[in-house]
């Protein structure tokens, strides 16, 4: 997108942080319920909006819930190679 110099790009070392994702989905319940961005609804019913209303991935999020897309998205170019170095894994319960 022309943000950064591709050489940069290229010479960067990439990394990110992935969570099990049925852990995100409770933290991210949580917390939107706590800030009452949703109201009167189930866990069950969340999870059925999330996955029909999921909004495209964009660089910045100010167009919504785009970190409720596979995480998988996030990581792979559109012939599924890595786009980090490195991948490191979250544990443990952080419910919000």
């Amino acid at each position: 997108l022309g943000i950064i110099n591709i050489k940069f790009h290229h010479s960067a070392y990439k990394f990110c942080f992935v969570r099990n994702p049925y852990e995100g989905a409770i933290s991210l319940f949580n917390y939107l319920s706590m800030t009452g961005h949703i109201k009167g609804i189930d866990f069950e019913k969340f999870l059925d909006k999330v996955y029909l209303n999921k909004p495209l991935i964009v660089i910045y999020n100010h167009l919504g819930l785009n970190q409720t897309n596979p995480q998988t998205d996030w990581i792979l170019d559109t012939n599924e190679n890595f786009l980090v170095n490195k991948i490191f894994k979250i544990e443990g319960r952080s419910y919000g």
